[in-house]
Protein backbone atom coordinates (compact mmCIF):
# COMPACT_ATOMS: atom_id res chain seq x y z
CA UNK A 1 0.00 0.00 0.00
CA UNK A 2 2.80 2.14 0.88
CA UNK A 3 3.90 1.56 -2.99
CA UNK A 4 1.20 2.89 -4.23
CA UNK A 5 0.18 6.17 -2.36
CA UNK A 6 3.87 6.42 -3.01
CA UNK A 7 3.35 5.79 -7.13
CA UNK A 8 0.31 8.03 -6.90
CA UNK A 9 2.24 10.93 -5.77
CA UNK A 10 4.81 11.03 -7.82
CA UNK A 11 2.14 10.46 -10.57
CA UNK A 12 0.16 13.26 -9.34
CA UNK A 13 3.40 15.36 -9.20
CA UNK A 14 4.61 14.79 -12.60
CA UNK A 15 1.18 14.96 -14.10
CA UNK A 16 0.17 18.52 -12.97
CA UNK A 17 3.39 19.99 -11.16
CA UNK A 18 6.10 19.21 -13.13
CA UNK A 19 4.31 20.81 -16.28
CA UNK A 20 3.61 23.75 -14.45
CA UNK A 21 7.18 24.39 -12.76
CA UNK A 22 8.71 23.81 -16.19
CA UNK A 23 6.15 26.78 -17.67
CA UNK A 24 7.55 28.32 -15.13
CA UNK A 25 11.28 27.97 -15.39
CA UNK A 26 10.60 28.91 -19.18
CA UNK A 27 8.79 32.01 -18.43
CA UNK A 28 12.02 32.79 -15.58
CA UNK A 29 14.41 31.85 -18.76
CA UNK A 30 12.96 34.46 -21.40
CA UNK A 31 12.35 37.45 -18.42
CA UNK A 32 16.08 36.64 -17.51
CA UNK A 33 17.18 36.43 -21.56
CA UNK A 34 15.00 39.79 -21.82
CA UNK A 35 16.20 41.29 -19.10
CA UNK A 36 20.06 40.46 -19.77
CA UNK A 37 18.36 42.40 -23.94
CA UNK A 38 17.08 45.06 -22.19
CA UNK A 39 20.60 46.06 -20.34
CA UNK A 40 21.93 46.11 -23.77
CA UNK A 41 19.84 47.71 -25.15
CA UNK A 42 20.04 50.31 -22.01
CA UNK A 43 23.22 50.85 -22.89
CA UNK A 44 22.76 51.56 -26.21
CA UNK A 45 20.19 53.71 -25.28
CA UNK A 46 22.49 55.67 -22.61
CA UNK A 47 24.76 56.10 -25.28
CA UNK A 48 22.82 57.43 -27.97
CA UNK A 49 21.19 59.97 -25.48
CA UNK A 50 24.35 61.05 -24.39
CA UNK A 51 26.46 61.19 -28.29
CA UNK A 52 22.85 63.42 -28.80
CA UNK A 53 23.55 65.69 -25.93
CA UNK A 54 27.25 65.57 -26.49
CA UNK A 55 26.09 67.02 -30.14
CA UNK A 56 23.60 69.13 -29.06
CA UNK A 57 26.03 70.81 -26.33
CA UNK A 58 28.44 71.03 -29.06
CA UNK A 59 26.19 72.87 -31.71
CA UNK A 60 24.71 75.57 -29.17
CA UNK A 61 28.54 76.35 -28.61
CA UNK A 62 29.24 76.92 -32.31
CA UNK A 63 25.82 78.96 -32.52
CA UNK A 64 26.76 81.03 -29.55
CA UNK A 65 30.16 81.50 -30.23
CA UNK A 66 29.14 83.03 -33.74
CA UNK A 67 26.46 84.95 -32.08
CA UNK A 68 28.80 86.71 -29.62
CA UNK A 69 31.60 87.17 -32.22
CA UNK A 70 28.54 88.89 -34.69
CA UNK A 71 27.70 91.18 -31.62
CA UNK A 72 31.29 91.85 -30.76
CA UNK A 73 32.29 93.16 -34.33
CA UNK A 74 29.20 94.92 -34.66
CA UNK A 75 29.52 96.58 -31.54
CA UNK A 76 33.07 97.87 -32.34
CA UNK A 77 32.10 99.04 -35.85
CA UNK A 78 28.96 100.98 -33.75
CA UNK A 79 31.17 102.23 -30.89
CA UNK A 80 33.83 103.09 -33.74
CA UNK A 81 31.33 104.93 -36.06
CA UNK A 82 29.56 107.03 -32.90
CA UNK A 83 33.00 107.96 -31.58
CA UNK A 84 33.38 109.40 -35.66
CA UNK A 85 30.56 111.14 -35.40
CA UNK A 86 30.88 112.77 -32.18
CA UNK A 87 34.35 113.72 -33.16
CA UNK A 88 32.87 115.51 -35.96
CA UNK A 89 30.15 117.11 -34.36
CA UNK A 90 31.57 118.31 -31.39
CA UNK A 91 35.38 118.37 -31.43
CA UNK A 92 35.27 119.86 -35.56
CA UNK A 93 35.74 123.39 -33.99
CA UNK A 94 37.79 122.88 -31.34
CA UNK A 95 40.12 120.72 -33.64
CA UNK A 96 40.61 123.45 -36.62
CA UNK A 97 41.11 125.90 -33.78
CA UNK A 98 44.26 123.82 -32.31
CA UNK A 99 45.70 123.08 -35.87
CA UNK A 100 45.57 126.96 -36.34
CA UNK A 101 47.58 127.80 -33.19
CA UNK A 102 49.81 125.34 -33.82
CA UNK A 103 49.84 126.89 -37.63
CA UNK A 104 50.34 130.03 -36.07
CA UNK A 105 53.03 128.96 -33.54
CA UNK A 106 54.98 127.80 -36.42
CA UNK A 107 54.72 130.24 -38.32
CA UNK A 108 55.82 133.02 -35.83
CA UNK A 109 58.52 131.24 -35.12
CA UNK A 110 59.59 131.13 -38.50
CA UNK A 111 59.03 134.89 -39.11
CA UNK A 112 61.11 135.39 -36.08
CA UNK A 113 64.26 133.84 -38.06
CA UNK A 114 63.44 136.26 -41.13
CA UNK A 115 65.59 139.42 -40.02
CA UNK A 116 68.30 136.46 -39.67
CA UNK A 117 68.00 135.49 -43.42
CA UNK A 118 68.26 138.61 -45.70
CA UNK A 119 69.55 137.14 -48.35
CA UNK A 120 65.89 135.47 -49.51
CA UNK A 121 64.06 137.12 -51.58
CA UNK A 122 60.52 138.15 -49.99
CA UNK A 123 58.37 136.18 -52.82
CA UNK A 124 60.33 132.99 -52.29
CA UNK A 125 60.00 133.70 -48.93
CA UNK A 126 55.83 134.74 -48.83
CA UNK A 127 55.38 131.54 -51.32
CA UNK A 128 56.83 129.24 -49.31
CA UNK A 129 54.61 130.79 -45.82
CA UNK A 130 51.75 130.85 -48.04
CA UNK A 131 52.07 126.98 -49.13
CA UNK A 132 52.68 125.81 -45.51
CA UNK A 133 49.74 127.55 -44.74
CA UNK A 134 48.00 125.69 -47.62
CA UNK A 135 49.06 122.78 -46.20
CA UNK A 136 48.52 123.05 -42.61
CA UNK A 137 44.55 124.13 -43.67
CA UNK A 138 44.51 120.88 -45.72
CA UNK A 139 45.41 118.95 -43.08
CA UNK A 140 43.37 119.89 -40.68
CA UNK A 141 39.98 119.54 -42.92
Amino acid sequence: MDFFNFLAFYLYVYKFFLPKIGRVLLFREKRIGISQQGESTLEEEKSQIRHGVETLVTEALHISKGVLGDNLTQTSQWCEKKKEEIQKRNWKAINGSYISSIGERALSGRLAFLPLFPALPPQILWSTVSSKLKTLNNTSS
